[in-house]
């Protein structure tokens, strides 16, 4: 067995698009059995029928003994626990309206294109906040920053607007390998913070990246159970706020960094204000 690496080396491991198509769920198999202890694989998938097969090669590889552990947005997991792809909410089915509260963590090209069609061709009132995360960095003031964006988000909440929260979109980075991720935590916190400023209630909350949706969920809402009622659209799950969160019974959309098409997050947010 190789020795274990230290906590500052990760090997990482690719299964590209084409492979996995080629070679199907062995691919996933024996680049996992291949991986050094604290390993790391990524695999390329642009449809239900390509996760479902790196989740089957997981699935062989843990048959085989290999410990393994997922970060994955949610179509993993349904691939995963064996159940068919689930057909997007029907309008009936969406307890939504407006305004709503959108807030956008993620920073991959991918949110950043989708959060450009959303300002630029808004399908209901919006009011955009940028969070500039430069200055933090620099040592500024992060709670005076959360409390001008979460107060900025609670006016336009009462003026019935919904209110956009996003990061500035340039990708800074940090020395040392657990860099990036300091500078995730630091702003994700801070939207944390301008969440929980927001005293008037929205319809709806949609929150985009992976940290992102997690903290706003169970930092910012204090959410410990939820119900997940079905994808808003396919890739992106709805769930249903349990009775000890902040608003019992919101609806609250899990919208990963890297899914959907440019039109995806103006298409969220025009299925909610519109299912009303």
């Amino acid at each position: 067995m190789a020795e274990r690496c230290s906590p500052e080396v990760r090997p990482v491991a690719t299964v590209g698009l084409a492979e996995l198509r080629a070679r199907a769920a062995a691919s996933v198999r024996e680049a996992l059995e291949g991986l050094a202890p604290r390993g790391i694989l990524v695999a390329d998938a642009e449809d239900e029928h390509d996760i479902e097969l790196v989740a089957l090669g997981a699935l062989q590889a843990e048959a085989d003994g290999v410990p393994l552990i997922a970060r994955t947005a949610a179509s993993y997991v349904r691939a995963r626990a064996g159940q068919e792809p689930a057909e997007p909410l029907a309008d009936a089915e969406i307890e939504a309206g407006a305004p709503g509260l959108v807030v956008v963590g993620s920073h991959v090209p991918t949110t950043t294109r989708q959060l450009d069609t959303l300002l630029r061709e808004p399908p209901t009132p919006i009011a955009a906040a940028e969070l500039d995360v430069a200055p933090l960095l620099d040592g500024g003031d992060r709670l005076a920053a959360a409390i001008q964006l979460g107060d900025a988000a609670d006016a336009a909440l009462r003026a019935g607007q919904t209110p956009v929260l996003y990061t500035s979109r340039a990708l800074l980075r940090a020395e040392g390998p657990d860099g990036d991720l300091r500078i995730a935590a630091l702003v994700s916190a801070t939207l944390v913070e301008a969440v929980r400023r927001i005293r008037e209630r929205p319809a709806w909350v949609l929150a985009k990246g992976g940290i992102t949706s997690s903290d706003i969920a169970t930092e910012g809402l204090g959410v410990d159970l939820a119900t997940v009622i079905g994808p808003l659209i396919p890739g992106v799950p709805t769930w249903r706020c349990g009775p000890g969160s902040r608003w019992p019974g919101l609806t609250y959309v899990v919208f990963p960094g890297n899914v959907g098409g440019p039109g995806a997050l103006r298409e969220a947010v025009l299925r909610l204000v519109s299912a009303a």
